[in-house]
């Protein structure tokens, strides 16, 4: 430890950690998120791949919104996020494979995926913002 700079403790994915300075990091990074959000992120995938448009919507809080600036449109709520799967994953027959994951902070990370479909073939990102109940509150999405 720093000569005259005391420790702040604080909670680090579970466990007692320490701050030189008493001041957080502003990017907090822990293993247990990395997985669960990695884990949700692949789920979306798996459900939208098999157009499994029930499983990923259960994947969604009740009141989560889908921008995607590649359409130009806002999707709001559960009906809005059905109409998104259906019309753009469903209806192209959209298939998502995962490039990478990184995580932005402890409720958001940017998917970088790759696409194809009967559109032909794209790259793009989900930046997916989960909420406290661990379902997906937001996603904005858009094309490389």
């Amino acid at each position: 430890m720093h000569k005259g700079r005391r420790a702040a403790p604080f909670r680090f994915g579970g466990r007692r950690a320490f701050c030189i300075g008493g001041t957080l990091p502003r990017v907090l990074h822990s293993t247990r998120v990395d997985r669960d959000m990695n884990k949700l992120i692949r789920k979306f995938i798996a459900a939208t791949n098999a157009f499994d448009v029930e499983t990923a919507l259960s994947l969604f809080a009740a009141n989560s919104v889908i921008e995607d600036v590649s359409v130009g449109t806002k999707f709001v709520g559960t009906t809005g996020v059905r109409e998104y799967l259906e019309t753009y994953f469903v209806g192209y027959h959209t298939v998502s494979k995962l490039m990478s994951v990184e995580m932005v902070d402890h409720h958001q990370a940017k998917a970088h995926l790759d696409f194809t479909g009967d559109f032909g073939h794209e790259t793009g990102f989900l930046d997916v913002t989960v909420g406290p109940d661990g379902l997906i509150a937001s996603i904005n999405a858009d094309l490389d």
